[in-house]
């Protein structure tokens, strides 16, 4: 079993996990709830750090979007995504703003990269919906994207 981690040294290990990537509250605290003699200092911690600016959600999601848009995946699942990661509605749709990302664009590299060789007609049509619609992109724009090519 691993060494609890004490109250004096809760801060500078969430500190280290803060140097290597953006987290959000919910996952620091899910982090560190096993780790620690006391979830109060755990709690207390993560709101100084949230006051002093070192833990936001916002920034947290801005950086998500950017990576999991890059990573070739769309604003529904990412939305999801940044919801079961503690991060409340109003601050996903600012982030969404904030990162202001060409998601249509996206889609389209995202189609080119996985069927540039093959002919569109010659696919499975739902196959190509159901793959697009679990990356996470809408209905309509994915309809939309098929029928154009």
């Amino acid at each position: 079993m691993k060494k609890k981690i004490s109250t004096k040294d809760i801060r500078l290990k969430i500190m280290n996990a803060l140097s290597r990537r953006e987290h959000s509250e919910k996952e620091i605290y899910l982090k560190f709830i096993n780790l620690v003699d006391s979830k109060n200092n755990l709690l207390e911690e993560i709101v100084k750090l949230k006051e002093e600016g070192l833990i936001s959600n916002q920034r947290y999601a801005e950086a998500y979007i950017r990576s999991r848009f890059h990573s070739g995946f769309g604003p529904v699942r990412i939305k999801y995504e940044l919801g079961k990661k503690g991060v409340i509605e109003t601050t996903i749709i600012k982030a969404f703003q904030e990162t202001d990302l060409d998601w249509d664009d996206k889609l389209k590299s995202e189609f080119k990269k996985k069927y540039e060789s093959n002919e569109v007609k010659n696919l499975n049509i739902n196959k190509i919906s159901k793959f697009f619609l679990y990356r996470g992109f809408d209905l309509e724009k994915i309809s939309k994207l098929i029928k154009s090519n």
